[in-house]
C-alpha cells in the first residue's frame, strides 16, 4: 500500500514545502466544518443543537487538542516529528472523508448526529498535534537564522489560505446551493482530493535531521522504562523562555476569536448589514488581508536592521494601537472596509511567528517537543476559560472598551514582557540521557545542524 502512494517525483522537493502544503489543506478540513457548521448541523439536528455540539469547536480547539497534544508530543520526542505529522494527517483525512457519507437526520434520524460528533472530536484529536509538529519540524530544518522566522511566517499563513478555500467552498455552497438537499455536501466533495493529497506528501517528509542526530538514528522506545523515566526527569520547566512560550502561546487564539466571532458581528451591525448572510463573505475577505499582513513583515526580517525582537514588540505595540482605532472608527463613523482593514491589521500583528523558531530552538532536541505541548495545552485550557466565560461576561457589562482594556491591554502587556525576559539558550538534557543516547547507533555524521544565534 505504501509503494502505491510513494511517488519519486516528491522525494526531490524541500521538505519544509511539503509541510506548508499539507498544513494548509490540514486546516482546510477544519474551516470548512467551521464555516458550514450551521448548516451542517441543521441536517443532523433539524429540531434543535445539542448544547455539546454548539461548544463542539471549542471544546474541540480548547480542550481535546490539548490533551491530544500531549500524546503527541510524547511520540515525537520518543520516535520523531514526521509520524506525528503522518498520524495527524491521516486522523483529519479518515474524519473528514467520512462526514461526505454521513446520511441526514431525514434518512436515519439522530443517529448519524452522534457519529458526526465523533468525527468531530477525531478533527479535534488531529488539530492537537498538527500545529506543534508542523512549527518545530520547520524550525528544526532550518538552518538560516535569517530565513527560520520567514518559513514559520509561511507556514502561519497557510492556516489563512486554508481558512480561505474553506470559506470561499463554504460561501458557494450557501449562497449558490443551499437550495439542494446535496448541495451542503459538494465542499466536502470538493476537499477529498485535497485530503489525500495532504496525506500523500507528508508520506515523502524526511525525519528531522536534528532529532536523528540527538538520538544516534535510534529513537527512545517506550519499553525502554529505564531511559523512559530519565528522559520525563530531564524536562525542567524552570527557564523563563517556557514561560514566554506559554505566554506567547495564550496571546493569538484569544486574538482570533475576539476578531472573527466578536468584532464581525459588531462591524456587520454597525454598517446595518445582515450578519447571518454577511459574515462569511466578510470573513473570507479578512482572512485574505490577514494574510496579506502577516507576510508583509518578512522584507523586513530579510533585509531591516532591526532584530526579530524589536519587530515583535513594534507588532505587538501596533496590535494594542489598532484596538483602540478600531473601537473609536465603530462608535463615530463606521465603514465596513476601514474596519475590516483595521481587523486584519490586530489579527495580522498580533503573534509571535517571527520570534518563535529562537524560542523552540531554545530548548533541548529531546524534550523539546514535550516543552512545547505542555506550554501550548495549559495556555489553551486557560484561553477556553477565557473564550467561554470571561469575554462573554467582560462584553456583556462592560462592552467593547472593557474587551480592550480587561482583556486584550493585559495581553499585549504580558507580550512585551515575554519578550523582554526572553533568555534563549539552550537546555541540555542530563548528562546520564545524554550518555545512554550516545550508546545507540551513531549517527550519520554528513547532518550538520546550524547553532542559532539571538
Amino acid at each position: 500500500m505504501k509503494n502505491l502512494l510513494t511517488f519519486p517525483c516528491l522525494s526531490k522537493v524541500d521538505p519544509k514545502k511539503i509541510v506548508l502544503t499539507a498544513n494548509v489543506l490540514e486546516f482546510f478540513d477544519l474551516y470548512l466544518y467551521i464555516h458550514l457548521a450551521h448548516i451542517i448541523n441543521q441536517k443532523f439536528f433539524p429540531y434543535g443543537e445539542p448544547t455539546a455540539l454548539r461548544m463542539l469547536p471549542f471544546i474541540s480547539f480548547y480542550l481535546l487538542a490539548p490533551l491530544s497534544c500531549i500524546l503527541f508530543a510524547f511520540i515525537g520526542d520518543t520516535r520523531g516529528r514526521k509520524p506525528v505529522l503522518i498520524t495527524t494527517a491521516f486522523v483529519m483525512a479518515i474524519s473528514s472523508f467520512l462526514i461526505v457519507f454521513l446520511p441526514t437526520y431525514e434518512t436515519w434520524g439522530v443517529y448519524p448526529g452522534y457519529f458526526l460528533i465523533l468525527l468531530r472530536v477525531l478533527q479535534g484529536i488531529s488539530l492537537g498535534g498538527e500545529p506543534t509538529a508542523a512549527n518545530l519540524y520547520i524550525a528544526e530544518l532550518c538552518e538560516d537564522e535569517k530565513k527560520a522566522p520567514v518559513w514559520i511566517t509561511l507556514l502561519a499563513s497557510m492556516e489563512c489560505v486554508g481558512g480561505m478555500l474553506a470559506l470561499g467552498l463554504a460561501y458557494i455552497g450557501e449562497n449558490y446551493l443551499g437550495h439542494l438537499s446535496w448541495g451542503w455536501r459538494l465542499p466536502f466533495i470538493g476537499g477529498i482530493g485535497f485530503i489525500f493529497f495532504s496525506l500523500i506528501v507528508r508520506l515523502h517528509l524526511i525525519e528531522s535531521p536534528e532529532f536523528l542526530k540527538e538520538t544516534h538514528n535510534k529513537p527512545i522506545s517506550m519499553f525502554d522504562k529505564s531511559r523512559m523515566i530519565e528522559f520525563y526527569q530531564s524536562l525542567r520547566f524552570r527557564n523563563i523562555n517556557t514561560i514566554s512560550l506559554f505566554i506567547f502561546w495564550s496571546i493569538y487564539p484569544i486574538l482570533f476569536v475576539l476578531i472573527y466571532t466578536y468584532f464581525t458581528p459588531m462591524v456587520l451591525e454597525a454598517c446595518s448589514l445582515d450578519v447571518n448572510s454577511h459574515i462569511i463573505g466578510h470573513n473570507l475577505c479578512l482572512s485574505a488581508l490577514e494574510m496579506m499582513v502577516s507576510l508583509s513583515w518578512i522584507p523586513l526580517v530579510l533585509w531591516g536592521r532591526w532584530s526579530v525582537k524589536q519587530i515583535t514588540v513594534i507588532r505587538f505595540l501596533l496590535t494594542l494601537i489598532f484596538c483602540f482605532l478600531f473601537y473609536y472608527t465603530l462608535n463615530n463613523d463606521p465603514n465596513k472596509y476601514l474596519l475590516m482593514m483595521l481587523q486584519a491589521l490586530i489579527i495580522g500583528c498580533g503573534d509571535f511567528v517571527l520570534i518563535a523558531p529562537f524560542l523552540f530552538k531554545s530548548f533541548s532536541v529531546i524534550g523539546r517537543f514535550s516543552y512545547m505541548a505542555i506550554t501550548r495545552s495549559v495556555a489553551q485550557l486557560i484561553n477556553f476559560l477565557v473564550i467561554a466565560f470571561i469575554i462573554d461576561l467582560v462584553n456583556k457589562h462592560l462592552g467593547l472598551m472593557g474587551v480592550l482594556v480587561w482583556i486584550i491591554t493585559p495581553l499585549m502587556l504580558l507580550g512585551f514582557i515575554a519578550i523582554y525576559f526572553c533568555v534563549l539558550h539552550y537546555e541540555l538534557p542530563s548528562a546520564s540521557l545524554r550518555q545512554s543516547l550516545k550508546d545507540a547507533k551513531p549517527a550519520d555524521e554528513n547532518i550538520v545542524i546550524s547553532n542559532y544565534k539571538y
